[in-house]
């Protein structure tokens, strides 16, 4: 890839993968590493196509991979400390581009609910892509993507009976 195709390319990319990339792992500062490292994946591996959409799921398959990679580290970590008498679990925060009442349903999704809906609603990716960023079957992300926007509309429809009653 040449240097003006990946300018281009970056600057088409870089702010909904960041997104989507905060979204799911619920830390800018974790985003940023996570967006830079996939770039820097991208330039040393040579792509063997020149279709943009092509590129852009890749580099949402890497990000994606390495957030996984990520968290699964931390969940080791985690079980060690925890193991050895540290009670302290890690917390992240995020406060870009949902409200604060939306981010707080959105954060009690798993990981793979909030990527899917995320892919699929905010960056449109069809379940083709999807399934590609998130290594699952086409099929599957039909039925997990159902299930999680079946998880969401429940956790917003008891939010807003809470809100009715608190008021």
């Amino acid at each position: 890839m040449n240097e003006s195709t990946f300018k281009e390319f970056y600057n088409r990319t870089y702010r909904p993968l960041r997104s989507y990339i905060c979204r799911i792992c619920k830390n800018p500062s974790e985003a940023d590493d996570i967006v830079q490292e996939s770039y820097l994946r991208i330039l040393q591996r040579p792509l063997e196509t020149n279709d943009q959409a092509e590129m852009k799921t890749t580099i949402y398959t890497i990000a994606t991979r390495i957030n996984i990679d990520r968290w699964k580290r931390k969940k080791t970590i985690e079980k060690w400390r925890m193991s050895n008498g540290k009670n302290e679990p890690f917390t992240t925060e995020d406060s870009i581009g949902l409200t604060s009442d939306m981010m707080q349903v959105f954060e009690k999704l798993n990981s793979k609910e909030r990527s899917l809906l995320w892919l699929a609603y905010v960056d449109g990716y069809d379940h083709r892509a999807i399934g590609e960023i998130l290594n699952i079957k086409e099929n599957s992300v039909r039925v997990l993507l159902f299930r999680a926007r079946g998880k969401l509309a429940k956790m917003l429809k008891k939010q807003d009976t809470e809100l009715e009653i608190t008021l």
